[in-house]
């Protein structure tokens, strides 16, 4: 299943994880398209270090991405992306 990406533009984040979680290959990428800035400012200031903070977002995107199963919804994405960076 992909979702065109108008369509994704048009998802919720919640939605944009049911989406991966179904096997769209598409879904996760726009979740990272949204987040990384976001991500990449709270990674700075945990580190300090560009280098680190770097790697920081690119684990967690990666770790988020193998345990997406684990997002119960409970919380924002965006929660759920800052605990994990």
């Amino acid at each position: 299943m992909t979702t065109d990406s108008a369509t994704l533009l048009e998802r919720t984040d919640r939605e944009l994880m049911q989406l991966h979680l179904a096997g769209d290959p598409d879904a996760f990428g726009e979740i990272f398209r949204r987040h990384k800035d976001r991500m990449w400012a709270v990674a700075m200031r945990t580190c300090g270090n560009r280098e680190l903070a770097a790697d920081a977002v690119q684990d967690a995107f990666i770790s988020a991405f193998r345990r997406s199963a684990s997002y119960r919804g409970d919380a924002a994405v965006t929660t759920w992306l800052h605990r994990i960076v």
